[in-house]
């Protein structure tokens, strides 16, 4: 909204109500150096870009050169995150992770639990916030945020994570499978 100023006893009058435009590349969620200054006329469409930082600033002066501005920044990230590169796995259960991979073993015939932690998903411009950790279908199976529960009758399954950026885009998921193993060692 312009600003404005009625001339009267004690006010001068406005002069000028001025909105200008500055443009900064966006990288890791904070912005660049802002160019120069342009100023934006009547009401045109604004054309933006992902990866940029627009300064807006709205100045309002009186005829005696009073002037007061307002400003604000808009973040502009239109692409998605990647997805997670790599997952670990904790609080083990009745259950084993080899240390790499994506694959988490589980006792067969038994309840148990492990917590999923995906990494390495990666975003340019508003960089990563958080992962969401999907649900693995069948019987007995509880997730809450990574934290898997199982019971003795739950099957193998597979879940899936997605990386959220600071614009609240999400990814492309990663998957990882949860084995149930039954099978005792030969010897």
């Amino acid at each position: 909204t312009d600003y404005s100023e009625t001339q009267d006893s004690t006010h001068s009058g406005l002069a000028s109500s001025t909105l200008t435009i500055r443009t900064a590349t966006l990288g890791a969620g904070s912005c660049g150096t802002f160019g120069a200054p342009t100023t934006i006329t009547g009401t045109p469409s604004q054309t933006v870009a992902s990866g940029n930082c627009y300064l807006l600033t709205l100045t309002g002066t009186d005829n005696v050169g009073n002037a007061d501005s307002v400003s604000t920044v808009v973040k502009v990230d239109t692409t998605a995150p990647s997805a997670p590169s790599s997952f670990s796995f904790g609080s083990l259960t009745n259950a084993y992770f080899p240390g790499s991979g994506s694959t988490v073993y589980l006792k067969g015939g038994t309840a148990g639990g492990f917590t999923a932690t995906a990494s390495g998903a990666t975003d340019a411009d508003t960089g990563v916030t958080g992962y969401a950790y999907s649900a693995i279908a069948g019987s007995g199976w509880n997730n809450t945020a990574g934290a898997y529960t199982f019971t003795a009758a739950s099957p193998t399954g597979s879940g899936s994570v997605t990386a959220t950026n600071g614009a609240g885009q999400n990814g492309s998921a990663a998957s990882f499978t949860a084995q149930v193993d039954s099978s005792a060692p030969t010897g």
